[in-house]
C-alpha cells in the first residue's frame, strides 16, 4: 500500500513577535494607606508613651503684687517712673496733692461730728454726774422722810409730857418715844453725811469734766489747723517694696478717685508657678526635682519644685470643667531654675500653664 503524499509538508511562515514590556505603576493608595496606618502607630505609641512616662498638670504663673491706692481723691502731680522699671524700697514713686474740696469737707464733717458728739471720756462724765445727782435726790428724799418721823415723835413726846403733868398718864411711857427720836436724829444726820460727801464728788467730776472738755476743744482746734494747712501740701509717695513698675492707671495731672489703683508694683522676689496635681499622684512630688513648664506661646521653660501644701485647694474655674463637681487638687510651688527662667516667666502673669514632670515610678498609671 503506498503512502498518501498529496500534500506537502512545508515550514510554517506564521511568526510570533514579543509584546513590549509593561512597567509597573507605582501604587500610591497602598503607599498612602500605610503613611497614615504608619502615622496613627506612631501617634499612639507617642501618647501612650507620654502618658507612662510623664505627668502633665494645669498651672499658673503667680507673682504677687501691691496696689497703690488712697482713700481720698488725689491729683497726681508727677509720676517719676515708667511701666517696666526697676525699683527698690524708699524709691518716689509719683508726687501729688489731696483734692482740696473732698478731702477738707470729709476732714471739717469728722470734726463736726466729735465737737456734737463728744468724746467717750466726756460721756462717761454725763453719765457719772447724772448718777451721783440721782443719788443726792434719792438721800434728799430719805432725809426728808427721816426728819418728818423725828418732828412727829418730837410732838408725841410734848403730848405725852402734857398729859403727865395733868396726871393723866405714867411717865414710863417716854423712854422709847425718847429712843426713837434719837434714832431718827442719827439717820437724819448720816443722811446729811452722805449728801455732802456725794456734793463733793459731783464737784470734783464737774471740775475733770471741764478740764476734759477743754482738753478735747484744744486737740479739735489742733486738727481744724492741721486740715486747713493740709490744702496746699505736696506729698511724695515712697514705694515701700522693691520690685517692678506694672501697670500706670493714671497720668501727671490727673485725678484718681478714692479705692482707685494709683499704679501696680509686681514684687519679683516672690514670682512662682502654682501647679494644680490630682491626690492620686501626692507620692510623686519631689521637693527640688526639676519640672518642664509648657508655655502658651509654644516655648519651654524650667522650674524646680520648692514647696506643696497639705490641704487641698478647690481647682481654679478655667482649670474646672462644666456641670460638673468642683474638684480640689494638691497645690505645689514651682520657682525659677535661674534669673533667666524668672525674667520671661514676668511676661506670662496670670496666664495659664502646662507642669510636664517624669514619673518616678513609670508603672503608676
Amino acid at each position: 500500500m503506498k503512502s498518501f503524499t498529496g500534500f506537502k509538508y512545508q515550514q510554517s511562515v506564521l511568526k510570533t513577535v514579543d509584546e513590549p514590556p509593561v512597567k509597573k505603576k507605582f501604587n500610591w493608595d497602598r503607599f498612602s494607606f500605610l503613611c497614615v496606618l504608619a502615622l496613627m502607630f506612631v501617634y499612639i505609641g507617642y501618647r501612650i508613651y507620654n502618658k507612662v512616662t510623664f505627668i502633665k498638670v494645669h498651672g499658673q504663673v503667680i507673682l504677687d503684687k501691691m496696689a497703690v491706692n488712697f482713700t481720698d481723691d488725689i491729683r497726681l502731680e508727677e509720676i517719676c517712673v515708667v511701666e517696666g522699671d526697676k525699683i527698690t524700697g524708699g524709691d518716689t514713686l509719683f508726687v501729688y496733692t489731696f483734692e482740696d474740696q473732698a478731702h477738707v469737707e470729709n476732714q471739717m464733717k469728722s470734726i463736726t461730728n466729735n465737737i456734737n458728739s463728744g468724746s467717750d471720756n466726756t460721756k462717761w462724765y454725763d453719765r457719772e454726774i447724772l448718777n451721783i445727782k440721782r443719788q443726792i435726790a434719792v438721800k434728799k428724799s430719805e432725809q426728808k422722810g427721816v426728819g418728818m418721823r423725828l418732828a412727829g415723835k418730837k410732838m408725841e413726846r410734848k403730848a405725852q409730857e402734857k398729859q403727865i403733868l395733868l396726871g393723866v398718864d405714867v411717865a414710863y411711857k417716854l423712854p422709847p418715844i425718847d429712843s426713837d427720836i434719837i434714832r431718827f436724829e442719827t439717820d437724819h444726820e448720816a443722811y446729811g453725811r452722805e449728801i455732802k460727801i456725794l456734793r463733793n464728788h459731783l464737784y470734783l467730776l464737774r471740775k475733770q469734766q471741764k478740764a476734759l472738755a477743754a482738753l478735747d476743744k484744744e486737740k479739735v482746734r489742733t486738727k481744724v489747723t492741721q486740715s486747713l494747712a493740709y490744702r496746699n501740701s505736696v506729698y511724695y509717695y515712697a514705694s515701700p517694696v522693691s520690685g517692678e513698675i506694672g501697670q500706670i492707671n493714671n497720668s501727671p495731672n490727673e485725678v484718681c478717685y478714692k479705692a482707685k489703683d494709683v499704679m501696680v508694683i509686681h514684687q519679683l522676689d516672690n514670682l512662682k508657678i502654682k501647679a494644680y496635681f490630682h491626690q492620686s499622684l501626692y507620692q510623686e512630688i519631689r521637693l527640688g526635682e526639676e519640672v518642664e513648664i509648657a508655655f502658651p506661646d509654644g516655648t519651654i521653660g524650667r522650674g524646680v519644685i520648692n514647696n506643696f501644701y497639705v490641704s487641698t485647694y478647690e481647682l481654679p474655674a478655667e482649670f474646672q470643667k462644666r456641670y460638673e463637681p468642683v474638684e480640689r487638687k494638691i497645690v505645689v510651688d514651682i520657682l525659677p531654675l535661674n534669673i533667666d527662667e524668672a525674667a520671661r516667666w514676668i511676661g506670662y502673669y496670670k496666664m495659664a500653664v502646662t507642669v510636664v514632670k517624669k514619673k518616678t515610678n513609670r508603672y503608676d498609671f
